[in-house]
């Protein structure tokens, strides 16, 4: 397990399926929700041809598994949470759903996570089998994406206040989201913008009321950071900052979940201009095709190796990258994981080792086993 990455579908696609190997080998790699929606989006990428929309599909379908990734949990389900007062960690760690309390076979207590449903559907993806439901989901993605219209949004907003770069943009989006006089107005807006119906709204203004309407960086802090990313968009879009790219709000998707990683991956511009503003001290923004490029030197590095010198390295730093002081992937290992101490192989995987990992995984399947019937 290396550094938590959280990558955009350019970059996922760009990578070749060797290169996605070393990815995993030296990343915790967290999938937002919104990648797993644009993947689905392609099965009507082309039309009529179901059999290229299927072939695209299980391409990148192949390059996510269940083996060092996740997916964290959804912004919005997060951003209701937070809302009505359920701690929203923003550490720098993807937040995972549906665990549930086990006791080992030590008799010690422990969280167990069913596979994600993602992965259960990504394994079907690249079989060709996909439900009607997901074909009924990815026409009506499609047609959303391309129902955005920037463009009247930005002409309905021309009289916004004026900024000239993203950093002035940054400061003025804080401002307005943190505007004690126009709290209220803010939630409202936000709500609307996540879509959130009446079900969800009332409860939420209800709590918000409740406690006094205090101000909403302190209410619900992720609620006043998506706040504040909303409004840095639509600043930018109105400033000319922003294309008016139908695609530029799916793509602000994924600065919502920022704050549940160590480092953000991307090929796209905005993304890479939109970025700094969002990620803390204790983050990092790469640019795609640096990534790719290190991840590919590493797999050339890997193949000069021989068997010899392969199962030495791996008993001595385990999953570490190479030490290269050029390399992207070594640096941000240093950075964010201390560097290679520590990291050899773990005991060797002896029958008897084995039967004591069953010996002790056994409760907890059981307990999850009765919990399903």
């Amino acid at each position: 397990m290396g550094p938590q990455i959280l990558l955009d579908k350019s970059t996922l696609q760009s990578l070749s399926q060797n290169e996605t190997f070393f990815l995993k080998k030296h990343y915790w790699v967290v999938y937002p929700p919104i990648l797993f929606i644009e993947i689905l989006g392609d099965y009507k990428k082309f039309g009529d041809n179901v059999g290229k929309s299927k072939k695209e599909v299980a391409k990148i379908a192949r390059k996510l598994d269940g083996l060092d990734s996740c997916f964290t949990a959804n912004c919005r389900l997060l951003l209701h949470d937070d809302l009505m007062g359920f701690d929203v960690p923003m550490e720098h760690r993807p937040l995972l759903v549906g665990g549930r309390e086990v006791i080992d076979g030590e008799g010690k207590p422990g969280v167990f996570f069913d596979e994600e449903p993602e992965h259960e559907a990504l394994r079907r993806w690249r079989k060709g089998e996909f439900s009607e439901a997901e074909e009924a989901l990815s026409e009506n993605w499609r047609k959303s994406t391309k129902a955005i219209d920037l463009a009247a949004w930005r002409e309905a907003f021309r009289n916004s206040p004026k900024v000239s770069d993203f950093t002035n943009l940054n400061i003025l989006a804080s401002e307005l989201a943190n505007n004690p006089h126009t709290q209220y107005e803010s939630l409202r807006w936000l709500l609307n913008e996540v879509s959130f119906d009446d079900s969800l709204r009332t409860p939420i203004f209800n709590r918000w009321v409740n406690s006094g309407m205090p101000p909403l960086k302190s209410f619900s802090p992720y609620a006043h950071y998506c706040l504040h990313a909303l409004i840095a968009f639509y600043l930018g879009i109105a400033n000319g900052l922003i294309s008016t790219k139908s695609t530029n709000r799916i793509d602000l998707e994924y600065v919502f979940y920022f704050p549940f990683c160590k480092v953000f991956a991307s090929t796209d511009n905005l993304l890479k201009e939109f970025s700094p503003l969002f990620l803390g001290s204790g983050q990092e923004f790469i640019w795609g095709d640096d990534l790719k490029r290190d991840l590919h030197e590493i797999s050339q590095h890997w193949e000069r190796l021989t068997e010899a010198e392969k199962a030495d390295y791996r008993k001595q730093y385990g999953d570490c990258p190479p030490d290269n002081p050029v390399s992207l992937t070594n640096r941000l290992w240093i950075k964010f994981m201390g560097g290679r101490n520590g990291y050899g192989e773990t005991q060797e995987i002896t029958p008897e080792r084995e039967e004591a990992i069953l010996k002790k995984l056994r409760p907890i399947l059981e307990q999850t086993k009765q919990r399903d019937q």
